[in-house]
């Protein structure tokens, strides 16, 4: 068997599970996961994460663009804030545990 994974899509979606049931009651994991900035010809562009309890709350969408990488824009509800960071060791302090993404969005490089 082959299992290697084929990406043949310009965007592709990675979901990380963070709400479960144990016991009839509904938790919200906050563990941090190591988050791969690129895999394979794709970068990490953006990931979507819940603000808030189990019970209630919103989500935020953090996102950035192939052409400066290091900036973020932060949507939360009407609210656009921008950012920047070094990719490799500033990425996990600009966010608090509480914001830990449940869906990665990554897209595949268009530069030549």
């Amino acid at each position: 068997m082959n299992n290697s994974i084929k990406l043949y899509a310009d965007i592709f979606l990675v979901e990380m599970t963070r709400f479960f049931t144990k016991e009839g009651k509904t938790i919200k994991d906050l563990k941090q996961y190591p988050i791969p900035r690129r895999f394979k010809d794709h970068y990490l562009a953006g990931f979507i994460s819940h603000v808030g309890t189990e019970l209630a709350g919103s989500f935020l969408l953090h996102y950035r663009q192939e052409e400066n990488l290091s900036k973020w824009y932060k949507f939360e509800g009407a609210e656009v804030s921008s950012f920047e960071t070094n990719e490799d060791d500033e990425f996990e302090r600009e966010f608090e545990q509480e914001h830990t993404p449940y869906l990665l969005v990554y897209q595949r490089y268009q530069r030549s």
